[in-house]
């Protein structure tokens, strides 16, 4: 009775689990009911360890993953640019300036769980339904705006502070999930200097919470 109870607690997280990733690609196109189906049969679940290198530097994997549960950095030399997490997807077809694959680097932070869309399955899926290829080019679009307003960010004069203002607004959990080595890294100054950032925007935070509370 425990084995069976067991298997259906995991079939039926399996099946949320899929449901999840349907739903944020459908965000970015309707999909029929076919395709959908035809995702379900293939596109299985990977695990990947904290530390584990999902995509070593300049060797394009042509994957693609939806992070169930987890963190990744996505890295060029010792350079972190841009980091995933759970609901998000890994793309990894990354074209440089010269026309050619230059791939960066994708490392777990966390004990990763994604689904695995490979180059097999995505070939597959696409020849049977060409608007997956659509689908697709809209996620890389939608990332490439991502990256490029991270560039802009860095672009700026204090570009630290534009970035630390990113992370805080659109992904504040990673303040506190990731370490602060990486966290400054991709602010690019020193993990002393990031501290100190942190530790100044606590202490304004506990200060504005005072002043609101003195003035109510």
């Amino acid at each position: 009775m425990e084995i069976a109870i067991v298997v259906i607690s995991c079939t039926v997280n399996l099946i949320r689990s899929m449901e999840q990733y349907l739903k944020v690609l459908k965000t970015y196109k309707k999909m029929p009911r076919e395709l959908e189906d035809l995702l379900k049969e293939k596109v299985k679940p990977v695990t990947f360890p904290t530390g584990t290198f999902i995509q070593k530097q300049r060797i394009l994997c042509n994957h693609i993953y939806f992070i169930e549960k987890g963190i990744v950095r996505i890295f060029e030399e010792k350079k972190t640019t841009q980091f995933k997490k759970e609901n998000e997807f890994i793309i990894s077809y990354f074209i440089g300036e010269d026309s050619k694959p230059n791939a960066p680097g994708i490392e777990a932070l966390e004990d990763v769980t994604a689904w695995d869309f490979t180059p097999q399955i995505i070939e597959d899926v696409c020849e049977r339904f060409p608007q997956f290829g659509l689908q697709l080019t809209i996620m890389m679009m939608k990332d490439a705006e991502v990256v490029s307003k991270i560039r802009r960010c860095l672009g700026e004069s204090d570009s630290a502070s534009q970035l630390y203002d990113y992370l805080r607004s659109n992904t504040p959990d990673l303040l506190g999930r990731v370490t602060s080595n990486h966290l400054a890294s991709f602010l690019g100054v020193s993990e002393a200097v990031f501290l100190h950032m942190k530790d100044s925007n606590i202490r304004t935070s506990m200060s504005g919470k005072h002043l609101r509370r003195d003035h109510s």
